[in-house]
């Protein structure tokens, strides 16, 4: 805290405090990433089911991160669980997240077309 110029006496320290602080942090870089990101046709879509550590450290469990890539550049759509490990399940959650992601697309080309317009 001295290397920041702050009296470590004035600074609040508990796990509740840093816990908000670090949810702020990452909400904050979500929406930079959001912001910035501007895809370019056509991309590819990638998944492939992975066992992976649970975020509640309660063990590992089945997920399935999809994600697409385009023109060398890729961004990762999200890590469902899985609760069944079928073809079907599997592709019922990639067109979900699909489904989730055209629309944040569409949404960013209209900003975009709306910033040229003005």
């Amino acid at each position: 805290m001295d290397a920041m110029g702050q009296d470590p006496a004035d600074v609040p320290i508990s796990r509740s405090t840093i816990s908000r602080k670090r949810k702020h942090a990452r909400k904050a870089i979500a929406q930079k990433i959001r912001k910035e990101f501007i895809p370019a046709d056509p991309m590819v879509v990638h998944f492939d089911g992975k066992l992976l550590e649970n975020p509640n450290g309660s063990g590992k469990v089945e997920r399935l991160p999809t994600l697409v890539s385009w023109d060398g550049s890729e961004k990762l759509l999200g890590t469902p669980a899985l609760v069944k490990g079928t073809g079907d399940y599997y592709k019922l959650l990639s067109n979900k997240l699909i489904f989730i992601f055209n629309a944040y697309l569409r949404r960013i080309r209209r900003q975009i077309s709306l910033r040229i317009a003005a």
